[in-house]
């Protein structure tokens, strides 16, 4: 029997991505203790060790990848004995429906359910994975260097269709905005990626517009936009079908089938 106090140590080194038997290691609690507390508070074993990628639904693929380019991130913890890599893609609070609804999609990706936890510290939801594995396979898409949110984009853009139709998504749903006024926006410091944004959409037959905000505060970076507005705001949103509620208004909800879209007031 272990007290409170230890319990709540078990959950701290989960969610900084200490193993089970790292943890138990630390603390000097039996392996299956640790194990038992772990999966009642929802933080059992969420290390993917193996992708099928033949198998995977390519629209699918580049939702993930697209989510991931916007609010996602790769980190390799080192600690005495070994190391961690751990993929997390973070949430706001009021987005948890949605972080739930991407948890699903992605357990639905690669057959693996990823963990899900709330960090009260920076007020955010976290999904991820502790993978190695899952950290190389989505450097073969996406590169970037020192940070992420400055340089990431895709390695190029021959893809599928269906690929970069999820893509799009995927990015609309982390870092997109629409308004009441039937308008929608894509943004990113990476000048790259909302270049390869704006090529993609005009692709599919679309016409936004790149614009860029040059920051005035030296500790701020230009922000990059890709913007579309009228019918053309309406006829993407139709088009990728948000799965976040938060990018759907009432100028284009009773046009959404699957992904499910919740309606925001207009």
């Amino acid at each position: 029997m272990i007290n409170k106090d230890q319990v709540n140590k078990i959950i701290i080194f989960r969610k900084k991505g200490f193993t089970t038997y790292k943890i138990s290691e630390i603390l000097k609690i039996p392996r299956p203790t640790v194990s038992r507390h772990l999966i009642k508070h929802g933080l059992g074993s969420y290390k993917l060790t193996d992708i099928q990628n033949k198998k995977l639904d390519k629209e699918l693929l580049g939702e993930f990848l697209g989510l991931f380019a916007a609010d996602g991130n790769a980190h390799k913890t080192v600690y005495k004995g070994g190391h961690k890599y751990r993929i997390r893609i973070s949430f706001s609070y009021d987005e948890k429906e949605y972080a739930e609804d991407v948890r699903k999609t992605l357990h639905k990706i690669f057959k693996k359910k990823p963990f899900m936890y709330e960090n009260k510290k920076y007020n955010v939801i976290v999904v991820g994975y502790n993978s190695k594995k899952l950290t190389e396979f989505i450097k073969l898409y996406l590169k970037w260097k020192n940070k992420k949110s400055q340089t990431v984009s895709l390695r190029h853009l021959n893809y599928p269709k269906e690929f970069l139709k999820g893509f799009l998504r995927g990015f609309l749903d982390g870092d997109g905005y629409s308004d009441n006024y039937q308008r929608v926006s894509m943004f990113c410091i990476s000048r790259n990626m909302m270049k390869q944004i704006h090529g993609i959409s005009k692709s599919f037959g679309f016409n936004p517009k790149f614009y860029t905000y040059n920051e005035k505060r030296l500790n701020k970076k230009n922000m990059h936009f890709v913007s579309f507005s009228g019918e053309d705001a309406r006829n993407f949103i139709i088009f990728v079908k948000p799965r976040n509620p938060k990018r759907v208004r009432k100028w284009a909800i009773e046009h959404i089938s699957e992904p499910k879209a919740r309606i925001l007031p207009s």
